[in-house]
């Protein structure tokens, strides 16, 4: 894993986009996972379980980028091209999520903050890049979340496809293809995803909490991923602290 980052230094550094910001974001990169590595080393020699299994959790979640610690991840993506954005969302976070599901205990706490946090973030995007990467954020703590109940590759494995095809459709400047990306990515039957929310939710139905959440998280989800339709349409403009307080009010109600 450790050689995996450390290829990847040079690789961003030749594939940034814009010039002038070409060792900034990479050196973010390179701190924290700099950090995490350490951070696993500590942990090892710790004499109690508990506290190195805390340390090894917090830096894989550094790794990954997932909430509180996904500051590294906009900064980074953000400048890279779209190749280089697949890379990093997709098959090098493979054996990091493997190494979390192995030693993590989420508590519900945790899954809120990932995933709304990412919400916030996507909510408050302005372009298709920004809202792909901020929107892995929340993907990532239902990831976690698919991992306890043996739905994490099929999940996986569908937002992997579902991305990427959104993405050949903007390196292709398709429209129709970026159309069916978007979709693929909300949930809309008969494509990928559609399957593994499913399943989840019917898995969730027996968590009032998290089954509250996860059903927000899946009905609000489309209002952003609605920016990244190629076409512009006409819709009222969403005031963010309503929305907010809308869903909390509805997720105590269900529960």
């Amino acid at each position: 894993m450790e050689l995996v980052n450390l290829t990847l230094v040079p690789i961003l550094i030749k594939n940034n986009i814009i010039r002038r910001n070409r060792g900034e974001s990479v050196l973010l990169y390179f701190i924290f996972q700099s950090y995490a590595s350490i951070l696993v080393l500590i942990s090892i020699y710790w004499e109690s379980w508990s506290y190195r299994v805390l340390g090894i959790c917090v830096a894989i979640c550094v790794k990954l980028g997932l909430a509180p610690f996904h500051t590294w991840v906009v900064p980074l993506l953000s400048y890279q091209n779209w190749n280089m954005v697949l890379v990093l969302l997709f098959p090098t976070k493979i054996p990091f999520y493997i190494c979390i599901l192995n030693y993590s205990q989420n508590s519900l706490i945790l899954f809120m903050w990932r995933i709304l946090t990412g919400c916030y973030l996507s909510f408050r995007a302005t372009t298709p890049k920004i809202i792909i990467i901020t929107s892995s954020i929340a993907t990532g703590g239902i990831l976690i979340l698919c991992g306890y109940l043996d739905l994490f590759w099929k999940y996986f494995v569908m937002y992997g496809l579902s991305l990427i095809l959104w993405v050949q459709g903007e390196k292709l400047n398709d429209d129709f293809i970026k159309i069916i990306g978007c979709l693929a990515l909300i949930g809309i039957p008969l494509l990928p995803l559609f399957m593994p929310k499913i399943m989840l939710v019917r898995i969730l139905v027996s968590s009032p909490v998290i089954f509250s959440l996860t059903i927000i998280v899946f009905v609000v989800s489309p209002l952003f991923y609605w920016k990244l339709l190629p076409f512009k349409v006409t819709r009222p403009p969403i005031n963010l602290r309503q929305t907010i307080l809308v869903l909390l009010a509805s997720m105590l109600v269900m529960v």
